[in-house]
């Protein structure tokens, strides 16, 4: 792996076990911070280098330390306007089971730390999904998604942003395999408690989560994080037995095993911290090194990718015999697809061949250009055991 991805690593690594980082001289502080944002561990990389025996190196450490401070604010009064939604929930007679959000920042040695994007929520009768989605839109939420993949809807809710009401949890895999045990209500610091999953249960949705994002979009350092920290925290109250008996009914076994030797090899957990699982360290470095270049530069992400990526990635979902039809549509798309792409022909249908022509270079591109990538990923998919 690139330098500035160990140097990352090493920060996040002291950050989240609480330990007090030693940068190196030559250390390229900006560029390591870059990479930590695409990880959406930036909070956890700062205060890292804050709390560095040697920050003195740091030419804009005041700068870094300011901005610090205010996003840790803005997480605060986040925080807390989530838990007044909690309670207006529950008040009304609903029970949203909280699935990540508060119950993996609690986990961190500062909460504020953990960067959260939305608020995950669980209804085990659909019927008080619909009903809680319908509360939280006369209570000010804008609507954002309804049913979206036929599992949650997702509204934008004032002080909180967006809420997903999930119900179901994981794509293909039905919730009465995902839930297994009781729901559990969790102490968290400073006094409050959620209703959430039991322990396995947690640690189940939590590591298919991150997976699925693997696989599909975008995977970062702080899912990866989140499992570790929540293993360390539950190990005894997580049932082994159920846990892979699970993952190797679903195949995901020794990618499992591949995310807690990232934490050994490289975040400075002990092995007898974690479950005791066997990974090899080769594809624990692979695996890091995709991360990285799935969430900083775009690889994988539908973002930054170059046009034809999309052929590949189907590959990976289990529908190869889809990967024909799916060429076949982002070669010949719809026209007003092609008009987007290029407003040129929009304005001149005489110069439809021409975008035609236009679009099949593009993807030839990107076909190329991306190549080499998706054969490595594959590999790596290999060695996980998904492919």
């Amino acid at each position: 792996m690139e330098q500035y991805y160990l140097d990352a690593l090493y920060l996040v690594g002291c950050a989240i076990q609480n330990k007090k980082a030693v940068l190196r001289p030559d250390m390229d502080v900006g560029r390591v911070v870059h990479e930590c944002h695409g990880q959406s561990c930036e909070l956890l990389a700062l205060s890292a280098i804050a709390a560095a025996e040697n920050n003195d190196m740091v030419e804009n450490l005041p700068d870094m330390q300011t901005y610090l401070v205010k996003r840790r604010v803005k997480e605060t009064v986040r925080s807390l306007n989530v838990n007044k939604l909690l309670v207006a929930l529950e008040a009304a007679g609903y029970k949203p089971v909280v699935i990540k959000g508060a119950v993996l920042a609690d986990l961190y040695p500062d909460p504020m730390l953990r960067e959260s994007v939305d608020t995950d929520l669980f209804f085990e009768n659909e019927a008080d999904c619909g009903r809680a989605v319908s509360f939280l839109l006369a209570h000010g939420a804008a609507v954002k998604e309804l049913n979206a993949a036929g599992k949650h809807s997702s509204v934008e809710y004032p002080g909180v942003g967006t809420v997903e009401l999930h119900r179901r949890l994981y794509d293909d895999i039905g919730n009465e395999q995902m839930i297994c045990r009781p729901l559990e209500r969790v102490s968290l610091r400073g006094g409050r408690s959620v209703l959430t999953l039991g322990k396995t249960d947690t640690l189940k949705f939590v590591f298919c989560h991150m997976l699925h994002h693997f696989l599909f979009s975008r995977c970062d350092l702080k899912q990866i994080c989140d499992i570790l920290l929540y293993m360390r925290k539950y190990r005894a109250e997580i049932d082994a037995v159920e846990l892979r008996r699970f993952l190797e009914n679903i195949g995901y076994w020794r990618a499992f095993a591949t995310v807690v030797g990232a934490g050994i090899e490289y975040l400075g957990f002990e092995s007898g911290e974690l479950l005791p699982v066997e990974y090899s360290p080769e594809t624990v470095e692979l695996f890091l090194a995709d991360c990285f270049n799935g969430c900083t530069k775009g690889v994988w992400g539908e973002k930054a990718q170059p046009r034809g990526t999309g052929i590949f990635s189907v590959r990976f979902n289990g529908r190869r015999g889809g990967v024909i039809k799916y060429a076949f549509g982002r070669l010949f798309p719809e026209r007003r697809l092609l008009e987007r792409l290029y407003p040129y022909c929009e304005k001149n249908p005489l110069l439809l061949p021409a975008a035609w022509a236009n679009n099949a270079y593009d993807l030839a591109k990107g076909v190329i250009s991306s190549r080499g990538k998706y054969d490595e990923r594959e590999l790596l998919l290999k060695k996980m055991g998904i492919v």
